[in-house]
């Protein structure tokens, strides 16, 4: 609200869209998506309201989620279909990311011994490195994911990768909840400290 009432045209737009999709990741659950339809409600720039049409699209709730084919570390092509009937939590890292470090460290004392058990929840892990052998000694190293994670790589193509481009992803750490039906349960949930709601959010997708 204080960028929609203190700037005006194409700056305000550019404010508004930049903290949603940047600032905002990983704050309070459909927080972000509530504001991109009243910043829909006002953008008169065509480039900016492509932009924003878009990101609702890809990150919308209960929109389909993009169905990658992504190499896991053994050379198979992994889809986000093979996942179906299943939910996922699908994190967004690359090496060198202190965010993705800090996530995946709180990780190992909470979300992964409080889920490790469940059958119907997937840990897919997306690398945005552009090496290779990089990103496998990352993996085999465990600081940013776990071996027992579904670990894809974007086959050197990184953050210009189709599927980071649909999701607007550019660097990490991200996190994005998969419903059981192949749809967007959140893209936005909390994190940075915040993984009791996380969990939460989890339970309440695990439920449904």
């Amino acid at each position: 609200n204080s960028l929609k009432w203190n700037y005006h045209g194409y700056l305000r737009e550019i404010l508004c869209l930049n903290y949603l999709t940047d600032v905002m990741m990983g704050s309070k659950d459909n927080s972000v998506d509530s504001c991109m339809t009243d910043l829909q409600g006002f953008v008169a720039t065509e480039t900016v309201k492509s932009i924003v049409n878009e990101w609702q699209n890809g990150h919308g709730k209960n929109k389909m989620a993009y169905d990658f084919a992504l190499p896991n570390p053994e050379g198979r092509i992994v889809h986000m279909k093979d996942f179906k009937g299943k939910v996922i939590l699908l994190d967004v890292w690359f090496t060198g990311c202190a965010g993705c470090l800090e996530v995946a460290q709180q990780f190992k004392n909470t979300i992964y011994k409080q889920f490790n058990n469940n059958p119907n929840l997937v840990f897919v892990s997306i690398s945005g490195d552009r090496n290779k052998s990089l990103w496998l000694k990352s993996v085999k190293e465990e600081n940013y994911t776990r071996r027992e994670n579904v670990n894809l790589y974007t086959d050197g193509l990184g953050f210009d990768h189709p599927f980071m481009k649909y999701y607007f992803f550019y660097g990490g750490p991200y996190l994005m909840i998969v419903g059981k039906n192949g749809r967007i349960y959140t893209s936005n949930p909390p994190i940075h400290g915040r993984l009791n709601a996380l969990a939460e959010s989890l339970k309440d997708a695990l439920a449904e």
